[in-house]
This record gives C-alpha cells, sequence and structure tokens, in this order.
C-alpha cells in the first residue's frame, strides 16, 4: 500500500537576505504600488468622464488600466505581506489562484497590446472605415473573447506571445508604410505621435517577458527572473499611465 503526502503549502523565495535591503524594497514597492493603483485609476476615471476621450483608442486603454491595476494587486499585496510578516508561506489553494489570475491577466494584457496595435492601423491607414470597423458592440465582444482560458501554461504563454507579436509587427509594418508615404512632414510627425506611447509599453512589456526566457544558464534565470517578475508587476503598471499621460494631448486636456 502506497503511501501520499499532500502538498499543503508552498515557500516563496526571498528577494534579498540582506535586512537593510528589505527594508528599502519594502518601501519601493509599497510606493510604486500605491501610485500605480493612483495613476490606472485616473487614466479610468478620464476616460469614463470627459466627453473627448470617448473614442475606441481610450476605450481600450480604459480596459488596459483595469487590467494593470488587478494584475499588480494579484502579486504585489501577498508579496507585501510576506516581507512585512516575514512568513514565506503561501498555501496551496492560495498559490494556484494567485498564478491563474497571473496568467489570466498576463495574458489578457498582450491581447490588448495587440488590439491597440490594430486600433492604430484602422486610425492611420483606413481613417474612413474607423467608426465602422471599430464600433462599440465588436469593442466589447472582442474584449470578451480574447483571452484563451484552460490551455496549458507554457503552450498558452508560447502561442499568446507568438499570435500577439505577429499581429503588432504587422500593424505597425502597415502603419510605418502609410506614414512614410504622407507627404507633409507635420502630419508625419502627428501620425507618429499618436503611436509613440503605445510603441514604449509594447517595448517594455514584451522585452521584460522575452528577456525572462533568453538567458544562458538555469542559475541566472531563477535569480534575473525573481528581479524581472517584480519590476513587471510593480514598475511597469507604474509607468504605463504616465507614458500615456505625457505624451498624449487629449489626456493633458483632460485634466
Amino acid at each position: 500500500m502506497r503511501s501520499h503526502t499532500r502538498v499543503t503549502v508552498f515557500i516563496l523565495a526571498d528577494l534579498t537576505d540582506d535586512p537593510e535591503l528589505k527594508v528599502v524594497l519594502f518601501t519601493s514597492l509599497l510606493l510604486t504600488y500605491l501610485l500605480s493603483i493612483t495613476g490606472n485609476l485616473t487614466i479610468i476615471t478620464l476616460a469614463l468622464m470627459d466627453v473627448h476621450l470617448k473614442t475606441p483608442m481610450y476605450f481600450f486603454l480604459l480596459n488596459y488600466s483595469w487590467l494593470e491595476i488587478s494584475y499588480t494587486t494579484t502579486c504585489i499585496p501577498k508579496l507585501l505581506s510576506t516581507m512585512a510578516a516575514g512568513d514565506k508561506t503561501i498555501s496551496c489553494d492560495g498559490f494556484v489562484t494567485q498564478v491563474f489570475f497571473a496568467s489570466l491577466l498576463g495574458t489578457s494584457e498582450f491581447y490588448e497590446l495587440a488590439a491597440m496595435s490594430y486600433d492604430r492601423y484602422v486610425a492611420i491607414c483606413k481613417p474612413l472605415h474607423y467608426t465602422t470597423i471599430t464600433n462599440r458592440k465588436i469593442l466589447t465582444q472582442s474584449f470578451l473573447l480574447h483571452s484563451p482560458a484552460g490551455d496549458d501554461g507554457f503552450v498558452s504563454a508560447l502561442v499568446t506571445l507568438l499570435v500577439t507579436i505577429v499581429m503588432v509587427i504587422i500593424s505597425y509594418a502597415f502603419i510605418a508604410l502609410t506614414i512614410f508615404k504622407i507627404p507633409s512632414t507635420s502630419q508625419r510627425k502627428k501620425a507618429f505621435s499618436t503611436c509613440s506611447s503605445h510603441v514604449i509599453v509594447i517595448s517594455l512589456s514584451y522585452g521584460s517577458c522575452i528577456f525572462m526566457y533568453v538567458k544562458p544558464s538555469v542559475k541566472q534565470r531563477i535569480s534575473i527572473s525573481k528581479g524581472i517578475a517584480v519590476l513587471n508587476t510593480s514598475v511597469g503598471p507604474l509607468l504605463n499611465p504616465f507614458i500615456y499621460t505625457l505624451r498624449n494631448q487629449q489626456v493633458k486636456r483632460a485634466f
């Protein structure tokens, strides 16, 4: 007769063993989390309240800000409580729940970025058909359906990364070709400015994700991945509202 041992808890790895550095990390993470929530809530409020922001572009931005709040809230509060209390254990159910929501929300963010790329493609390359293609009914349906839940974790992550990055590259390839055909320099700059903030966010999101898996050794992968994961769940959601706000005149006018 075989005996089975059921796993009930997991022990979380420390970011550092230095007590003084732990205090610095805790303070920094708490501050970035609060600023991230505040910044993304501000974007959501402006997109809902300001009549000038009732466009498909800001509909996507509103949803992306909501995803950022949900994603960082899935990970950072537990990390902060672990660092404050010194209890590095997490229940099996809690671990599975956290991984599920982190994977679901992370996957949704990549599809949202791809959808935003397509929105920019339609706005610049097919402006006369923009309102027809990006009507609110289609946007709502696409937002509800673009998260592949229930797939194998690695396969889902790989498919998500490949599918969305191909969509982004194709969209921006057509955008670049269209912009370079514009004869007016001022109009070209204006067209580029509407995409620049989104390109920066895409670079940060895909860059951090790819960098986590492209490393020479397992030891480096574990140590560096912890740092990148923390940056991805704290600094990324903090920077995105500022990137969109500082580089977007319509959002600036809404304040």
